[in-house]
């Protein structure tokens, strides 16, 4: 006897409105990455050639703007642009991060929420759980850094101190990249766990199943 399996049928991302979310919020994330906090790795070749290397003294202008405007210190960090080598090395990590786990889980993560595909639950539950790290270790960062208001400060501090208006301009695109992500790790967690309670209840079955066998 042949046995045919009906193959699920696959819900559009218009009926899905989380995974349309994450998708959306994707694309926003790594144009972001691409155009701005990856910068520093271009190598020079990229940033000379013709065509794309106008492209790329766009985008470096406007981190540079950036820069100046807010004293952000993952910018500083990344580019290098500190007293002290070691100062904020652990940014230069994240930016490393963003390259070799959330770059490739975006891409992944995109392709398995289109095909509705729940082995992409796993590598989204990291996901969210390192944006969160590095985004909240930026805010927190960014809420503790010395005001330039203060007139106290010593010279380092100055060098490192940001305005509010600064402050308020890092933080700001800081929500949706906290708010998402803890979104996602919360939405993974409960499907993992739907999936881990559907396995185990599958597995106990197939024991008492197998013992009701044995004793026939």
């Amino acid at each position: 006897m042949v046995v045919v399996l009906a193959k699920k049928a696959v819900k559009p991302l218009s009926q899905r409105p989380l995974d349309l979310t994450y998708c959306i919020f994707f694309l926003v994330h790594a144009v972001a990455t691409i155009c701005i906090d990856l910068l520093p790795l271009y190598p020079a070749f990229v940033q000379t050639a013709p065509g794309i290397g106008a492209v790329y003294r766009v985008f470096k202008g406007v981190a540079d703007d950036y820069t100046a405007q807010t004293n952000d210190p993952f910018m500083l960090a990344t580019w290098g642009l500190v007293e002290r080598p070691w100062e904020f090395a652990h940014l230069r990590v994240f930016m490393w991060m963003e390259v070799y786990i959330q770059m490739p889980s975006i891409i992944i993560g995109m392709i398995g929420l289109r095909k509705d595909t729940p082995t992409v639950y796993p590598l989204l539950l990291a996901y969210s759980s390192a944006a969160l790290v590095t985004d909240i270790t930026v805010a927190h960062g960014t809420l503790v850094a010395p005001s330039s208001a203060d007139t106290s400060l010593d010279a380092l501090s100055k060098f490192y101190a940001m305005s509010d208006s600064g402050k308020r301009t890092t933080l700001s695109p800081l929500i949706l990249f906290i708010s998402v992500p803890a979104i996602m790790w919360v939405d993974m967690m409960m499907r993992l766990s739907r999936l881990v309670n559907l396995g185990a209840q599958a597995e106990a079955t197939n024991e008492i199943n197998g013992k009701g066998r044995k004793e026939l």
